[in-house]
């Protein structure tokens, strides 16, 4: 009998877990998580950055609802953020690469190769499509000279990663995020 029970309880978390949407439904939000080590406190800093940002890709950020989460670095929350696809842009330490670069779950970034002189640069974030198999960028670098770095006026002790979600119902707007951040 518990087992019986057990089992209707796995399928339905299943259900439940198949049902869930593949992209943003365009709600308004837009989520921008950072696992890494940015203290906390930056994150109220971010939101007017980021609406700046907004305006000068022509978009208006009255319109959209920015979700910024500063977070430690860990592995089980990149995996389960991942997961709940509610995320658009990651920016995580270095050290969470291995979890997040994938190019299933991850938007290419090719108008944002361009932005590096040297491919050595990328080429660590460059991997084959699983369709196509042909190389895209899925990841872009943010180091201590980076733009999103300076303006802030931080300083890591590890570069950070950007990455947009194929799942993002702002796949381009989000691109152009991570291009200011450079």
């Amino acid at each position: 009998m518990k087992i019986r029970a057990m089992i209707m309880v796995l399928i339905s978390l299943f259900l439940l877990a198949g049902c869930g949407s593949e992209a943003s439904d365009g709600s308004g939000k837009l989520q921008i998580m950072f696992l890494s080590e940015v203290p906390n406190s930056y994150e109220a800093n971010f939101i007017p950055y980021i609406e700046d940002i907004i305006r000068r890709a022509d978009e208006d950020p009255d319109n959209i609802e920015i979700i910024v989460q500063i977070y430690p670095i860990s592995h089980e929350k990149l995996t389960l953020e991942i997961v709940a696809r509610d995320v658009d842009i990651f920016i995580i330490d270095e050290s969470l690469r291995h979890v997040l670069l994938d190019p299933y779950g991850l938007h290419p970034l090719e108008e944002l190769r361009n932005n590096f002189g040297d491919e050595a640069e990328i080429e660590e974030f460059v991997l084959d499509d699983h369709e196509t198999g042909d190389p895209h960028l899925y990841a872009v670098p943010l180091d201590n000279d980076s733009t999103l770095i300076t303006d802030l006026g931080l300083e890591l002790p590890a570069p950070l990663i950007g990455a947009v979600v194929r799942s993002s119902y702002y796949k381009e707007l989000a691109e152009q995020i991570l291009a200011e951040f450079l």
